[in-house]
């Protein structure tokens, strides 16, 4: 199969589940690119007419009184043009692949609606793992974000993609918070990864930094807890009780329960707070009372939002709670089960909790080091707290 081929089956969607998966050989097939035949049909049609429209008048400028036989040979000519755009889009339109994917291999078959059929065939050893990643397109109002979940070969031509899933982006994406799917996308790469036999890779999306990071796990260790993987040294852990506790975090200790207190840094509040004084002095010089009537709102939100996290970490739980800025009011957040927490992660202050259910993002407010100490003392509780394998003897 030529190179060419190859690339007209590389971005294809397949919508291969895992349950079907499950069942042994999964065939598919997929009319081409509809959306792209069409738009080809109409640009052809389109750009034709104008050539053609073009090249009449010019030709009348040019040489008025222009022979019956020129402006035929013009018409043709953009006949001729229309009727070869319309032949590729209907071919792209048209054309037919089939994938045929079983334990041991992947076969691609490409059928045009005329020529010579091409077939390719891959030995699944070949793929080296199922990749998660997401991709944000559009601009503006327009931006949305595109998730995947791939079969990834060395060979881009080659690799094939399973599922796909777009929505709107959500306004916390700076958190990490995406959006909500249709289908729980971690869960079906575990799946995908877990049958397919191979490891699971995920390519972060990094907002407000440069390229993504991967994550990778093992199709064995994809049930296995973020304290489990740190025991068995799958997960490094660089944590020392007795160090100084970075500013911002508060430690104690409330019956069975480690408790982490997080106060956002007063520094990283001064620019949203120059920014309501800004907005204040403008709105002032053109409407006094609604200016005033703004500053009350916005004081009273701001004295009422939430500032301070709780962290309640016991032995089989992670309570989280937000405190007011006058500390008269605790809310829960979320609890978790310690064994459901996959990964803690973060990313630019950012801490975030990672289950089979999706992610959970908290704007923490900390220095860098701060974040990361907080990150490793977490998983270092996650692991004294996690089951240890008991190895029983065969006498």
């Amino acid at each position: 199969m030529t190179k060419g081929s190859e690339a007209a089956t590389a971005g294809i969607v397949w919508k291969i589940m895992p349950e079907e998966l499950e069942s042994g050989l999964v065939r598919r097939s997929t009319r081409g690119r509809l959306g792209s035949g069409v738009g080809i049909v109409f640009g052809a049609a389109i750009g034709a007419t104008v050539a053609t429209i073009a090249a009449l008048i010019v030709a009348s400028e040019v040489a008025p009184g222009l022979p019956l036989a020129a402006i035929v040979s013009i018409l043709a000519v953009g006949a001729l043009g229309l009727l070869l755009g319309f032949l590729y889009g209907l071919k792209l339109a048209l054309t037919r692949h089939e994938i045929s994917l079983d334990a041991t291999s992947v076969t691609v078959s490409c059928k045009p609606l005329w020529g010579s059929v091409t077939v390719w065939t891959e030995s699944l050893a070949n793929y080296d793992c199922v990749l998660a990643k997401e991709e944000i397109r559009g601009s503006g109002k327009s931006r949305r974000l595109f998730a995947f979940i791939v079969l990834r070969h060395s060979d881009p031509a080659r690799s094939i993609c399973l599922f796909e899933q777009c929505g709107p982006i959500s306004p916390n994406l700076a958190l990490g918070a995406t959006f909500l799917p249709k289908n729980n996308l971690r869960r079906m790469w575990e799946d995908y990864a877990r049958i397919l036999g191979k490891p699971a890779v995920k390519e972060e999306l990094q907002c407000g930094e440069t390229g993504p990071a991967n994550v990778t796990r093992d199709a064995r260790d994809l049930d296995k807890s973020a304290g489990e993987l740190v025991l068995e040294g799958k997960v490094a852990v660089a944590f020392d009780p007795h160090a100084v506790i970075p500013a911002g975090i508060e430690l104690a200790i409330d019956g069975d329960a480690t408790v982490f207190t997080l106060t956002p840094i007063w520094k990283m509040e001064m620019k949203a707070l120059v920014a309501a004084l800004v907005f204040f002095l403008i709105m002032l010089t053109f409407c006094a009372p609604v200016a005033l009537m703004a500053l009350i709102a916005v004081a009273a939100l701001y004295l009422n939002s939430p500032r301070t996290i709780k962290l309640y970490v016991t032995p089989d739980r992670i309570r989280i709670t937000r405190l007011n800025r006058r500390g008269t009011l605790e809310k829960e957040v979320r609890t978790f089960n310690t064994l459901d927490i996959e990964e803690v992660q973060v990313q630019s202050r950012v801490l975030a909790f990672v289950t089979d259910e999706g992610r959970l993002p908290l704007l923490v407010g900390l220095t860098e080091e701060g974040a990361q100490w907080l990150r490793n003392g977490l998983l270092a509780l996650l692991a004294e707290n996690a089951p240890k394998k008991v190895e029983v003897s065969s006498e």
